[in-house]
């Protein structure tokens, strides 16, 4: 609990600095009515009681988002996760995740732009589907008009039932990713 506030306190000075700090535009243009590709890998970090002591694992998936206004884009999107598990005795777990959600920047148009992201949806896994959120916040570096690169860290929550009492898995995410804007013919 102390790691989750720690990075919503963490979060939430981001913003404050940098809703408060002057950006010159980066020369690339604003994202507003576009439509970007956000293929995605990286690691995924269990805590707690997890899958009979599942270890570190990875995720890859990606997101195509719209760009509702210039700072917020509405996303869909699909992750798998897997974890493996050392020991001989288990198998670890494997999450399938398929959401929308909403991603939103601090500035319009600069090269450096730090974003939060939420998103909620279906974790299927280990033969059951369970309602869950993610949610946490990244940096996209823009390296021409039309490509980036971005980093970002989540934390995800698994809703389910468990021997008639409702349970919760919780998983760290750090993914890198890229940004490809999708010609749309505005």
């Amino acid at each position: 609990m102390k790691r989750f506030l720690i990075l919503v306190l963490a979060m939430v000075l981001a913003a404050s600095i940098s809703a408060s700090a002057k950006v010159k535009p980066s020369g690339f243009g604003g994202m507003n009515g576009m439509l970007v590709f956000t293929p995605t890998g990286g690691l995924v970090i269990p805590t707690g009681d997890f899958s009979n002591g599942a270890d570190i694992g990875f995720t890859i998936g990606g997101n195509l988002e719209y760009f509702v206004a210039p700072r917020v884009a509405l996303t869909g999107g699909f992750n798998w996760q897997s974890f493996g598990n050392p020991s001989p005795s288990g198998d670890g777990a494997d999450f399938f995740f398929l959401g929308i959600g909403a991603r939103g920047f601090a500035f319009d148009d600069a090269q450096v732009n730090p974003f939060g992201r939420i998103a909620g949806g279906l974790y299927q896994g280990n033969s059951e589907s369970n309602a869950g959120i993610n949610f946490g916040g990244g940096v996209l570096y823009r390296a021409s008009e039309k490509l980036g690169i971005f980093g970002e860290g989540s934390l995800n929550f698994v809703f389910g039932q468990g021997s008639g009492a409702s349970t919760t898995v919780t998983f760290f995410g750090i993914t890198g990713g890229l940004s490809v804007t999708i010609p749309t013919g505005k």
